[in-house]
């Protein structure tokens, strides 16, 4: 993890700890946030956009992951924003650079989640009608695929808030898969830094 100071934390997961949190939560929760700021947590949307919407203030998001062989992943976009609420909390990412990947943007238009709505199990703004995950067929990637809240299109290669992998390769649950690589993660945080307009 970088340790350029900074950065908030707005979403933070360890399977390693005691009692890992369970974030198949509802829309009013993932709002609000939930968790221990010390631990596993989501700091809310309404933080979370409050955060990178400020007047004069650049924002950038920092993906950092921990795979099951202690190898660690970052991802990183020069712009990150978060709409309000009337907007479903929708997601603006700018350039990527790291060696995870650029899972939020996919392999393709049907699985780029940037621009889309936050979904959670009582509120569906995933991009499909009919959405689809390998071979399964199925009306909501929030409620019928992972129980979490995420900015869901076509369900799309990144969930770092889906249900732990049952095995490793696992194509459900909590994923970040970009390209042909997938690791069987075992840690996440998103972290959020601003700066003055011009200076990222």
């Amino acid at each position: 993890m970088r340790t350029d100071g900074g950065w908030t934390v707005i979403q933070s997961r360890d399977r390693s700890r005691r009692r890992p949190l369970d974030f198949e939560r509802c829309w009013q929760e993932y709002k609000q946030g939930f968790g221990d700021l010390t631990g596993d947590h989501w700091l809310g949307l309404e933080h979370i956009s409050g955060l990178t919407s400020q007047p004069g203030l650049h924002a950038e998001l920092l993906v950092d992951l921990l795979d099951t062989d202690n190898h660690t992943l970052e991802a990183h976009y020069d712009n990150f924003h978060v709409d309000k609420e009337d907007q479903f909390y929708q997601l603006t990412l700018g350039r990527y650079s790291g060696n995870a990947g650029d899972a939020f943007r996919g392999l393709g238009h049907t699985d780029n989640q940037e621009g889309c709505g936050f979904s959670t199990l009582d509120r569906d703004h995933d991009h499909c009608s009919l959405c689809t995950d390998g071979a399964r067929t199925f009306a909501s990637c929030s409620h019928d695929l992972s129980g979490a809240g995420w900015w869901y299109s076509d369900c799309g290669r990144a969930d770092l808030n889906g249900p732990w992998p049952e095995h490793e390769g696992a194509a459900s649950g909590m994923r970040w898969a970009a390209g042909n690589q997938q690791p069987t993660l075992r840690a996440s945080m998103l972290l959020v830094r601003t700066s003055a307009t011009g200076r990222a």
